[in-house]
């Protein structure tokens, strides 16, 4: 490939011209995206206070594939949120940080609004389909979590242990 073959080149220690006319040397760098990394994250994350839902549910899911280890407070933050799609996109971007999410996931069961609590435990049905996860503490987790006092949690908890039984049976 032609890519490649520059890259041949510029090892062996000689410049070359493009296709365009321009001069390539084995001292040119290659343009840097680093600048851009506060400049975007910052340009996102003003997003995710804005007014309009759907600019929120975008900024959030942005992020989630940026997956920057500072954002994980956010995305905990608005799984309490009351539009559907800002909690979503906030359940798949904090699946993506993979079992380092736990700890904050496994916090947030203890919050006082209940639609924070139980995005909390559809993160942890994610979980449940896991190969690199331990079951057995999810499970004794999800069996504390039974007498929560809303009927909504309370579901899915028991779809939660479900799900972690049906994985545990699996894995052994």
């Amino acid at each position: 490939s032609l890519e490649k073959a520059k890259e041949a080149v510029l090892l062996s220690g000689f410049d070359f011209v493009l296709p365009d006319g321009s001069l390539k040397s084995k001292d040119d760098k290659e343009p840097s995206i680093e600048p851009y990394d506060k400049k975007i994250l910052d340009a996102i994350m003003s997003q995710t206070k804005n007014s309009n839902p759907n600019i929120v549910a975008a900024s959030i899911q942005a992020l989630g594939e940026i997956n920057h280890p500072n954002c994980l407070n956010l995305f905990i933050e608005k799984l309490g949120e009351d539009n559907d799609a800002i909690r979503q996109n906030s359940i798949e971007a904090i699946l993506k940080y993979g079992t380092k999410a736990l700890p904050s996931i496994i916090e947030t069961l203890n919050n006082e609004n209940w639609v924070t609590r139980n995005s909390a435990i559809i993160c942890l049905q994610h979980y449940c389909s896991s190969s690199d996860i331990e079951i057995e503490p999810i499970i004794e987790i999800l069996l504390n979590k039974l007498s929560d006092n809303n009927p909504i949690v309370k579901c899915s908890v028991i779809k939660a242990l479900g799900m972690a039984y049906k994985a545990m049976k699996i894995k052994k």
